[in-house]
């Protein structure tokens, strides 16, 4: 019968062909595996050994049996049913034996039937039956993993096969030379480590020998054939080895990751043949080291540094040879991905991320160790790197092979940039010279990328150093070595068929000449931020540059480029002009030695640009760069002749870039060369530059608008000869205008006119010589061109602010010399006209549907392309134009020049100035405009000059300021005004984010502009335009006005005011004004104040907006009363029968609060009233002079009277409230009677308590349940009797819990009251328990627990609760578990610093456990506190480890069982103490805290009682005296059992070295410290393991560590005594001493070591209660500054107790200490340790006596304050001195300096 197959998952290898039976031939067993039907069939399979051939036969039959019990093959599902539960039964009557006899039998008989048939193969050398069994024990731990029933019995067989006797066996079979034996065994026991996700991972690792001998021979391979398929039916053996070694990583903890990855015989075999491994396989181990160890921060750095060395990491890169691709999983997908793309992601990820072991942090420029100094700056060999490993590795990477290895060698740069110059100084055997190979071209686009590298920030420090980085460093990230100026010439000066190598090397260049600016730039940046900048940094800038210019070629080599440039390609002429100009503006000196005729270059160069169209177009864009570059070398050229005309060329230099940007078919970005165009004409007298945008916009605008060429080549030729006929002769044409505006001004009779605006010299030059282009034999066509773009370029002169009356006058030369040509003539006489300001500004539209790109016949673009195209002549607007502008520059993205600005400006003037435009399209056009200077403003680039001149413009414009708010003399008008003030407004506050100087104008006019609009809105019939009006104040007022301009504005609008008062606009201005300050927390000047309260008129306004501004303006003042005795106030009357509004009311409170007359007004107001039944509510004023009368007591909720304030007030006051009480209690009280009533309870004895306290007990209005009305309940309680309000606790415990279950978000004003009633319940004047039935406080208790657990106000509630209510009265189980198993529980995010939810949360634990101790201490709130305890000393952890004990207790086990994995780290950043993964817990202690709690050790630590922390008050108290320090150190009562469990577990969850090297020793040693005998007594527990560790261990300094740990027990032991009252202890110095002498031992290049090991040796034992000599001050060595260090570590650390103060006073150790800090070589460091050990001398009794009385520390203080000291530090000694003295014991002081401390302290300390 054939057997069916089975396609289900299967470990690796167990679907292989099954080899034919030497005993029966066929292979078939007697015994069909269908058969198996019963328990007994399978047992037999095992039972005869007597008959090899059965037995063989009988495994063979079980392995097919197993194939049958496995899904998703052909096998039904019935049967695989079936065949598991027989295999169940058949594994619990195997596993049944593990609990038969004794305990040391138990794991031998376990599974005793097919374990008894592997040692029989074993034995008889059957190494067909040991292979078939070892492969059906890897599937019976492979089908018991998969399925939960079988995981305890296949857990048993674990632990069976791991027995010694079997792990025998195992060894023998991994040594042998048989493959098909190894690998089933290499396959049990990676199914053993992948059994139930690693559950026995731990026992494999513990158990197995990994030291055998010849087992690592399984990871050879012989015959070194790359593996390029993998067979996944029969693997290779030395994949099989390698998958046993990645399960470790993949199920493994971190401890047995560290202890694998340690294993160098193994590790080294990986990675030796891992470039010829299968692709499966490299996939598999390249997949396990980035996933579970590289990503696994709990293995250490040194052990990765250790592993993934050099070595390593270029085995892996070898990969990148490898193409053949393998299939992984993503996301359930498969993705095929080449070997080398994974070793490739691997390797940079691994060598880019800092922290990992392999990258290091770095300090970028500067090499390690490197300071201040010359020759350590410049170096002189290749600069020491922190990353080491990566130097050396990236030395072998060749980045010229293939773009892998590039990537990953730049990435790694960037990373860390120090390695740039280490690499290439080192790295010099590649030789760049010229030949064109891929090779060259390869490592060229290398260097390339290189260069371009980023900058790090602070040249890689973390912040700025006054030492720049060496410029041999510097010089290598800008240009690198293997670019000399000999190999650059070669290159450069490379002659081939193809001029690729000249290219590149080109292109090489211009990028180092970018990365060498922004160096220099950021050079320059560094050394401005410098207070004291120091020469280093400008030496080190010439230095620089002086290197740079060693390396490139000279300048004729690139000369010589530029000459040979016309049988190059385009793309080599732009980069080499490119380069040239880079060499004019970053090495001028270098430049000018060229003597580089550019005129020459650019005149071929425009004359090529004007060739045939077709050439043109092709080379378009690479023209306008090299133009571009040659633009930027003449701007810096000396001997430029921008106006002179070769005859070789038909336009001068610059008429050509005229042509170029601006002819008829140009693209050239204007805006790129613009300003090189401003910078060429800025030197001459072309144009005039008193207007705000140049006329040379202008004349691009106009040059740009031509249509025609023939008309722009006519256009050109004429403006070419004008400018060099101005440019010889300036003079000549500025006299010429002198004299035409002489007699423009005779003839207007001087004054009349446009004043002395200028005309640009250019202009009267070209009216000038017009006459001699019109006698030409031009076609008239050209003519009437001409004369169009002449016409249109002199108006926008005119729209530019140059003078109209001299246009005027040259348009009328003009029309004279137009003789005949009427067309011509027409066009300067309307131009004429529109100067001279004939005929009204008008509004046209073109209603026609024609293309935008239409041209009239005059050769002039009309389609609306330009902002010029606005004005039809210099009247008329087309209106039509300015939606297709917006749409330009919005969405098409036009560029925005200055002149396209002040044509929008000019349009939007002559609109406001037009008489017979209609308001509606005057309005319309506005608006519109406004909206094209938006889209104006938009498109200009953030960091663009341009936007800041267009603000300028803005705030500068005539025309636009003064007529901004500005009032019409024609009141007709007024719509188009207030349309333009409020757009003008609100591009200001697109423009400007706040008040900068430029504003200046405008803000006058926008002050003086409020006295004539508040006179135009006086009239009745244009009053509607006072809310647009205010509109626009506001935008201005509250953003655009600065604070200073405040204060004028307010005078402007006070000024403003007529008899009558205040208008309304002049309120809403004041409530803009002070809610700004109110904002800002500013104020008016008191005398503003008082004036604006005098125009109020004897009464308040009713304006509510203005007086709700002013009353909180007001109530933000500082100053408690303001002196306003001001008659205007004397006049108000208080209104008592009349309802004001709430703003009316409030600002009459306002003043009551702050002002004395306005007090005594209502005062009196109050008193003359006998009734106030009739009168409305006077409750806001009695509480506003109560408010003002007194001030909060010392207890919560209580109030007193000031001081001030007289017997008659108070009785006045009293008097008042008697009468007003009267009809009070008849409704129910109001929040500002509550308010009232709150202050009254404390200050006026005619309160009605009991009244009051019954209506607030009825109300039963869930609104009034505030913060305010529990402080009423709480003054109206008698403390000395229990009040009845259960009515109101039983509504507001409903409410909370409504509130705390419904809603969303709790409001603040819920979050008061609940707190606030906490505080009252926490008094104990209510009796919860009768207040509301057992259901309420429960359901109260859950809602808040369950919704708002993270809320302090709640925590707080509940805990006060929990600690009022009686145990049985709480769901203490319920809530309990509540609170555990709460994911957003705040103990589980608490940190070092304490905060009081925190400390609440553990108080509510702790009395709910108390509450039900026996039926709580389960496994479940074992686990849940053990999730919440960091371990520390604070109340917290004391409260959880109290549960913790008390449940251990009740269980009679140790927590320790529920901990699956211990781990001790160099830091645990954000990890907590105990942390639950994926229901298992993990312990982390955190090394760096370890160390903290040696130097931060209490000795004397006070017991905390179950009673204190049953109490809420003495739980808060031991809160408030507990230390900061408490919740950053450890608990040495939890830790030091927790650690000797670990040593001595055999798991070795901590090994010894591990325990020295990681403080947990000299924790242990610090608390033979402790006053308490059981510390003391675990503290000898831990340090005899250790003793015990050490010896039977390898470690190097063993023996030192052994002596030392020895003396201290030889030590305790000699000076215990029997009778001792007290354990013994030593000195806490003494501790800090002996803990840190542990890590000088473990560490023999510390420079301590030498004397250390001399003390150690010098006798026996040590004297454990004096302080060292070495720590004394008094014998210093070599390393001086070191050991001062170190010693004041110990010294502050060790002065905690009495005794050890009574031990540093013997010794003198504060004295050594002045002596030391008054020393010239002592550091500021040092210093500073020398206060700190002061400072806690003071806070010990007795210590400022000490002090003072033995070291004169009064009289040193004295001595320090006289000299020079920094703010700091002058303040820090005079606190020092005032602490020592209020430490001391003054009588004793006084007697002893008879009298003269006080006088020292005070004048020559305090005063000092």
């Amino acid at each position: 019968m054939k057997r069916p197959s089975d396609n289900a998952e299967k470990p690796d290898g167990f679907n292989k062909r099954r080899r034919p039976n030497k005993v029966t031939g066929n292979g078939a067993p007697k015994l069909n595996p269908e058969d198996i039907q019963t328990l007994r069939q399978l047992q037999s399979l095992f039972g005869d050994f007597s008959r090899p051939e059965e037995l063989n036969s009988g495994i063979q039959c079980f392995k097919a049996f197993l194939n049958r019990c496995s899904k998703g093959g052909e096998v039904p599902d019935e049967v695989v049913d079936f065949n598991l539960k027989l295999l169940k039964e058949w594994l619990e009557m195997q596993s049944k034996r593990a609990t038969d006899g004794d305990a040391g039998e138990s794991q031998i008989n376990a599974f005793g039937d097919i374990l008894q048939v592997w040692s029989y193969a074993s034995q008889k050398n059957a190494l067909s039956v040991l292979s078939s069994v070892v492969s059906s024990l890897a599937w019976v731990v492979r089908i018991c993993s998969q399925n939960e029933d079988l995981k305890p019995s296949g857990f048993i067989l674990c632990k069976a096969i791991l027995q010694q006797s079997y792990l025998k066996i195992i060894y023998r079979t991994l040594v042998s030379n048989r493959e098909h034996v190894v690998a089933p065994c290499l396959r049990m026991l990676t199914e053993v480590n992948r059994f139930d996700h690693g559950s026995a991972c731990g026992i494999l690792h513990s158990a197995f020998d990994f030291t055998v001998k010849d087992i690592t021979r399984n990871l050879e391979v012989r015959g070194g054939k790359v593996e390029t398929t993998d067979d996944s039916r029969r693997p290779t053996l030395r994949t099989t080895f390698l998958r046993f070694i990645t399960s470790f990583f993949q199920y493994g903890s971190s401890n047995i990751k560290n202890q694998i990855l340690g294993l160098r015989t193994w590790m080294s075999l990986v990675f030796k043949y891992l470039r010829i491994d299968s692709p499966v396989a490299i996939n598999e181990v390249i997949g396990a080291l980035s996933k579970y160890v590289m990503e696994d921060k709990e293995i250490s750095r040194a052990t990765k540094t250790a592993v993934f060395n050099e070595w390593v990491l270029g085995h892996i890169a070898g990969l990148y040879g490898r193409q053949e691709r393998v299939t992984i999983s993503n996301a359930g997908k498969g993705e095929e991905k080449p070997i080398a793309e994974i070793a490739h992601e691997f390797l940079m990820s691994v060598c880019t991320t800092p922290g990992n072991g392999i990258c290091f942090p770095s300090s970028g420029w500067y090499p390690q160790g490197s300071v201040e100094g010359e020759e350590k700056r410049r170096g002189s060999g290749p600069p020491k790197v922190h990353n080491r490993t990566l130097s050396l590795f990236i030395s072998a990477i060749r980045p010229y092979a293939d773009t892998f290895q590039q990537d990953l060698l730049l990435a790694i740069f960037r990373a860390c940039p120090e390695l740039v110059a280490s690499y290439f100084i080192l790295n010099s055997s590649f030789s760049f010279d010229p030949k064109l190979t891929s090779t060259w071209i390869g490592y060229c686009g290398f260097l390339t990328t290189a260069i371009e590298l980023p900058i790090p920030d602070h040249f890689g420090l973390a912040e700025l150093s006054p030492t720049p980085p060496p410029t041999s460093v510097v010089i290598e990230n800008v240009i690198p070595k293997p670019l000399t100026k000999a190999v650059l010439t070669k290159c450069i000066s490379h002659e081939s068929s193809c001029n690729l190598i000249k290219f590149l090397t080109t292109r090489l260049l211009v990028i180092s000449f970018q990365k060498l600016r922004k160096v220099l730039s950021a050079l320059d940046k560094a050394s401005g931020s410098m207070v004291d900048p120091s020469t280093n940094w400008l030496r080190m800038r010439f230095e620089l540059i002086e290197e740079f210019c060693k390396r490139v070629p000279d300048i004729s080599i690139i000369l010589g480029l530029i000459k040979l440039s016309p049988g190059q390609g385009m793309l080599q002429k732009e980069a080499t002009t490119r380069l040239l100009a880079d060499y004019y503006e970053t090495l001028p000196e270098v430049a000018f030695a060229g003597n580089f005729d550019i005129t020459l270059t650019l005149g071929t160069l425009l004359v090529d640009e004007e060739g045939p169209e077709g050439q043109a177009a092709d080379r378009k864009g690479l023209r306008f760069l090299e133009i571009h570059h040659l633009l930027r070398v003449a701007k810096d050229a000396p001997d430029i002749k921008w106006w002179h005309k070769s005859s070789t060329v038909s336009f001068s230099p610059f008429v050509s870039v005229l042509k170029v940007c601006c002819g008829p078919k140009s693209r050239f970005p204007l805006r790129q060369i613009k300003t090189l165009l401003h910078s060429f004409v800025a030197p001459s007298l072309l144009f005039q530059a008193e207007t705000s945008v140049s006329p040379l916009e202008a004349l691009l605008e106009s040059l740009s608008a031509i249509a025609q060429p023939a008309t722009s080549e006519a256009a050109l030729v004429f403006l070419d000869e004008s400018i060099s006929r101005c440019i010889r002769t300036p003079f000549k044409y500025i006299d010429d205008y002198a004299e035409l505006v002489m007699n423009i001004l005779k003839s207007r009779k001087q004054g009349q006119g446009q004043g002395i605006a200028a005309v640009s010299p250019l202009v009267m030059t070209i009216v000038e010589q017009f006459k001699f282009f019109a006698e030409s034999n031009a076609p008239h066509e050209v003519k009437l061109g001409v004369s169009a773009w002449l016409a249109r370029f002199m108006g926008s002169c005119a729209i530019l602010g140059e003078n109209g009356h001299v246009l005027a006058a040259l348009c009328n030369r003009l029309v004279k010399l137009c003789g005949y040509d009427k067309t011509s003539e027409g066009i300067f006489k309307l131009l004429k006209q529109d100067l001279e300001g004939e005929g009204e500004f008008q509004l046209v539209g073109r209603r026609s549907h024609e293309s935008t790109s239409k041209r009239d016949k005059r050769g002039i673009i009309l389609g609306g392309e330009h902002s010029r195209d606005l004005f039809k002549g210099l009247k008329r607007l087309d209106t039509e134009v300015i939606e297709g502008l917006i749409c330009l520059y919005q969405d098409v993205g036009a560029e925005v020049s200055l002149f396209d600005i002040a044509v929008v400006c000019k349009a939007v003037g002559g609109i406001l100035d037009g008489s017979t435009i209609s308001e509606d399209d005057a309005c319309t056009a506005v608006s519109k405009l406004f909206g094209l200077l938006k889209a104006l403003f938009e498109r200009i680039p953030r960091d663009d000059e341009l936007r800041d001149r267009y603000k300028a413009m803005l705030a500068q414009d005539t025309v636009l300021v003064q007529s901004f708010l500005r009032v019409p003399v024609d009141s007709a008008r007024v719509p188009r005004y207030i349309i333009f003030s409020k757009g003008f407004s609100q591009l200001l506050c697109s423009a400007f984010d706040g008040f900068e100087p430029v504003l200046e104008p405008l803000i006058k006019r926008f002050e003086v502009s409020v006295a004539d609009i508040v006179q135009f809105l006086a009239g009745d019939n244009i009053s509607d335009h006072r809310q647009s009006i205010s509109v626009v104040y506001e935008a201005i007022i509250l953003q655009i006005l600065s604070l200073e301009n405040l204060p004028n504005l307010v005078n402007a609008i006070l000024k403003s005011a007529n008899a009558k008062g205040l208008k309304e606009l002049q309120f809403d201005l004041l409530r803009l004004i002070l809610e700004r300050l109110s904002t800002v927390g500013e104020h008016l000047p008191p005398q503003l104040l008082k004036d604006i309260l005098a125009q109020l008129q004897r009464r308040l306004p009713d304006h509510e907006s203005f007086n709700r501004a002013l009353g909180k303006y007001l109530l933000g003042l500082p100053e408690q009363n303001i002196d306003m005795d001001s008659p205007c106030l004397n006049t108000f009357v208080l209104d008592l029968e009349r309802e004001h509004s709430a703003a009316k009311v409030g600002l009459e409170c306002a003043l009551i609060r702050k002002v004395d007359a306005m007090r005594e007004l209502v005062l009196s107001s109050l008193a003359a009233t006998s009734d106030f039944t009739n009168a409305k509510d006077i409750s806001p004023y009695l509480t506003a002079l109560l408010e003002s009368f007194s001030m909060p007591g010392k207890d919560v909720g209580r109030f007193e009277w000031i001081g001030r304030v007289s017997a008659e007030t108070r009785d006045q006051l009293d008097k008042t409230f008697a009468r007003f009480q009267v009809n009070l209690y008849k409704n129910y009280l109001s929040p500002e009677q509550v308010s009232l009533l709150q202050r009254a309870a404390s200050l006026l004895p005619s309160l009605d308590k009991k009244k009051a306290l019954q209506n607030i007990i009825q109300d039963n209005r869930r609104n009034n349940l505030t913060a305010k009305t529990v402080d009423l309940i709480d003054s109206l309680i008698d403390p000395r009797e229990t009040a009845d309000i259960r009515r109101w606790v039983l509504i507001a415990l409903d409410f909370l819990t409504r509130r705390f279950a419904e809603d969303g978000s709790l409001s603040e004003e819920v979050l008061r009251f609940t707190k606030r009633l906490g505080g009252l319940f926490a008094q104990e004047s209510i009796d919860l328990l009768t207040s509301a039935p057992r259901v309420a406080l429960n359901a109260v208790l859950e809602s808040g627990l369950q919704k708002r657990i993270d809320t302090p106000e709640i925590v707080y509630f509940v805990s006060v609760m929990v600690s009022q209510l009686p145990p049985k009265s709480l769901d203490a189980g319920k809530l309990l578990q509540m609170v555990l198993g709460h994911s957003k529980n705040p103990l589980l995010f608490r940190d070092d610093t304490p905060n009081e939810i925190s400390h609440h949360m553990a108080f509510i634990i702790y009395c709910l456990f108390s509450a039900t101790r026996l039926s709580q201490s389960t496994i479940t709130t074992l686990d849940g506190v053990l999730g919440l305890y960091r371990g520390t000393n604070d109340i917290i952890d004391t409260a959880l480890l109290k549960i913790i004990w008390s449940i251990e207790g009740h269980l009679a086990q140790s927590f320790a069982n529920r901990i699956a994995d211990w781990l001790i780290l160099e830091r645990v950043e954000g990890k907590p103490f105990i942390s639950r993964v994926r229901g298992r817990l993990f312990v982390a202690v955190d090394s760096k805290k370890l160390a903290r709690s040696v130097f931060q050790y209490s000795p004397r630590k006070a017991i905390v009682s179950d009673v204190d922390l049953k109490a809420f008050e003495s739980f808060m108290g031991v809160l408030t005296e507990r230390k900061e320090t408490d919740s950053r150190t450890y608990n040495p009562e939890f830790l030091l059992p927790v650690l000797t469990y670990c040593l001595l577990s055999e798991n070795i969850i901590i090994d010894v070295q591990a325990a020295v090297e990681k403080h947990t020793l000299g924790f242990a040693i610090m608390d033979l410290c402790s006053y308490n005998k059981s510390s003391n007594c675990n503290a000898r527990s831990y340090i005899k393991t250790v003793i015990s560790k050490l010896e039977a261990s390898t470690y190097r300094e063993r023996t030192q560590i052994l002596h030392l740990l020895c003396a201290i027990l030889a030590s305790f032991t000699s000076y215990e005594r029997l009778d001792a009252p007290q354990p013994l202890h030593i000195p806490t110095v003494v501790g800090v001493f002996l803990a840190q002498i542990v890590q000088v031992l473990s560490n023999p290049s510390h420079f301590l070591y030498e004397k250390v090991m001399e003390l150690l040796l010098r006798q026996p034992l040590l004297n454990l209660h004096d302080v060292p000599h070495m720590v004394s001050l008094s014998n210093l060595g070599e390393e001086y500054h070191k050991e001062v260090l170190w010693i004041l570590n110990v010294l502050e650390a060790g002065l905690k107790t009495e005794k050890d103060l009574d031990l540093y006073r013997k010794r003198n150790v504060f004295g050594n200490c002045l002596n030391v800090y008054n020393s010239p070589y002592t550091s500021d460091k040092e210093k500073e340790k020398i206060i700190e050990l002061l400072w806690n001398a003071a806070g010990i009794e007795g210590g400022g006596t000490t002090l003072i009385t033995r070291n004169g520390i009064i009289s040193w203080t004295e001595n320090q304050l006289s000299e020079t000291l920094s703010v700091g530090n002058r303040i820090l000694m005079k606190r020092l001195g005032a602490r020592l003295f209020e430490s001391s014991a003054k009588e004793y002081i006084k007697e002893w300096s008879k009298g003269d401390i006080e006088y020292h302290l005070r004048d020559g300390i305090l005063v000092k």
